[in-house]
C-alpha cells in the first residue's frame, strides 16, 4: 500500500535526520539527486527546487548549513554565485536513509529482483518489453517496463 510506504520512508528518515522540515528534506533530496549525478547546485536552483518562498528557503538553507549537513561556498568563476553541495556526514546519511528503505527507495514503484541469476518481477507485476526495448536490450537505462497484471489482463480483454 502506497500509503504504508510512504509512512514508513518517513519513519526511516526520521531515525536517521531526526526531525526535519518538508523544506529541509527536498532540499537535501535534490542535492543527493545532483550528487549521483556528479552535479553541484547553486543557492538559487536550489531555493527553486524546494518550493518555498525564497527567504523561507535561504533560512533552511542556513539550518541545514548549521547542521552540517550542507556546505556552501563562492563560485570561483563568478562571485555573484553560491554553490551548495552535501557534506560528507549527509552523503553518508543519505545512503543509510536508502539502506533503511530497503528495496522501496521509489515509494509506489515495485523494482524487479535478481533471484538465482534470473530477474524476476514483483507479485502482481510482469515484464513489458516494447520492439525499441528490445532493441536496446531488456534493463538498457530506465530498467525494464513492468505493467500491473491486472492492466495486461484488461487490454487483453478489450482487444
Amino acid at each position: 500500500m502506497l500509503a504504508e510506504a510512504i509512512l514508513r520512508q518517513r519513519q526511516a528518515r526520521n531515525r536517521v535526520f531526526g526531525r526535519l522540515p518538508e523544506t529541509a528534506w527536498t532540499m537535501l533530496l535534490d542535492l543527493w539527486v545532483a550528487a549521483q549525478k556528479r552535479q553541484v547546485s547553486n543557492i538559487t536552483s536550489l531555493c527553486v527546487a524546494s518550493l518555498s518562498p525564497g527567504t523561507t528557503a535561504l533560512r533552511h538553507i542556513s539550518d541545514l548549513v548549521d547542521r552540517g549537513l550542507v556546505s556552501r561556498w563562492p563560485n570561483p568563476t563568478d562571485a555573484r554565485m553560491i554553490m551548495v553541495s552535501l557534506t560528507d556526514e549527509a552523503r553518508e546519511q543519505l545512503a543509510e536513509f536508502e539502506r533503511q528503505c530497503g528495496d522501496q527507495p521509489n515509494v509506489g514503484t515495485p523494482r524487479p529482483r535478481l533471484i538465482d541469476g534470473v530477474w524476476q518481477a514483483p507479485a502482481g507485476y510482469a515484464f513489458v518489453f516494447t520492439a525499441e526495448r528490445v532493441r536496446m536490450g531488456p534493463f538498457a537505462e530506465g530498467g525494464p517496463i513492468m505493467v500491473p497484471v491486472a492492466e495486461i489482463e484488461s487490454r487483453m480483454a478489450h482487444a
